[in-house]
């Protein structure tokens, strides 16, 4: 192999393993080594790229809104929520090998950006002590029986403890869950908080990833179908739009199916990213809707 070929690896291997500056939305923010957000928003132009627009929506109708962001990592989706709205931010990230990097990354930030360094517990755990195991730029909770003892962790929460504690800010209404496993069980934990302000949602629709499951991923869509979460803009796991739709049990099995279809043969979406209106808002369903198609004409 030619020499020069080996050098451009070897500087790309290294790279990877240094703390490195990326651009997200118009502020540079820290990436730790292994983390791969940079490589991936240039490899697919559309990856972790629609929550800002969803945010700016949001804003147009209820004007300085609140978001909270669970499983906020290094502050990624923070910073490009902030390029576009200036609302109060809540953080919840429990895990210590990224909260110096969200610190950092929402330090010069302006606007209200506070960090909840917690993990949300997930319904039907309270009895359950979990761990942390964290690979590059991803972390998992898993119960203490299937990890080390020394990445244990018992700062926990529930999503009604942190509007309850938060309430001086406002009503929250955009939330956005990304916690490789945990996303339909701190959904169907939340049901009771969700229907007060019935804020529109993001979360990874991932039945297979972690502690996730089929029944559990049919069974929080029918859930918050039950306290009034009637429409879905789907994408796939690279950011790309799939579809407006009514949001029903069939839509969730049919997607779970296409997502172990993929997994055993191959091919397709990995999983898909949910976003979630209620009646009440129909009218930002349908302005991301006609966003998304119109980029596409437009392409």
């Amino acid at each position: 192999m030619n020499i020069w070929i080996l050098l451009k690896f070897a500087k790309r291997w290294l790279a990877k393993r240094q703390h490195r500056h990326y651009l997200v939305g118009t502020h540079r923010i820290t990436l730790p080594p292994g983390h791969r957000l940079d490589e991936y928003q240039q490899a697919f132009l559309n990856y972790d790229r629609k929550l800002p627009v969803i945010a700016r929506l949001v804003d147009s109708k209820y004007s300085g809104m609140v978001t909270l962001d669970i499983g906020a990592n290094i502050g990624d989706s923070a910073v490009a929520i902030r390029s576009t709205v200036s609302g109060p931010i809540l953080c919840v990230e429990g895990n210590s090998a990224f909260l110096p990097y969200l610190h950092a990354n929402l330090l010069p930030l302006p606007g209200i950006n506070r960090v909840i360094p917690t993990f949300i517990r997930p319904s039907g755990a309270d009895d359950v002590d979990f761990e942390v195991l964290t690979t590059g730029g991803t972390a998992h909770l898993m119960p203490r029986r299937m990890a080390m003892r020394e990445h244990r962790t018992s700062r926990m929460t529930t999503v009604q403890e942190i509007l309850e504690k938060n309430a001086d800010l406002g009503p929250v209404k955009l939330l956005k869950t990304d916690t490789d496993g945990f996303d339909f069980a701190i959904l169907l934990g939340a049901l009771d908080s969700l229907a007060l302000d019935m804020p529109i949602l993001f979360f990874e629709f991932d039945p297979l990833i972690g502690n996730s499951n089929p029944s559990d991923a049919v069974a929080a869509v029918e859930g918050l179908g039950g306290i009034g979460y009637r429409s879905v803009v789907v994408y796939d796991n690279y950011g790309n739009y799939l579809m407006g739709s009514d949001l029903t049990r069939a839509l969730a099995q049919d997607l779970v199916a296409n997502v172990m279809q993929r997994h055993r043969a191959g091919g397709g979406a990995v999983y898909f990213d949910f976003c979630c209106f209620s009646i009440a808002d129909a009218d930002i369903f349908q302005a991301l809707v006609q966003y998304e198609r119109e980029g596409i004409r437009a392409s």
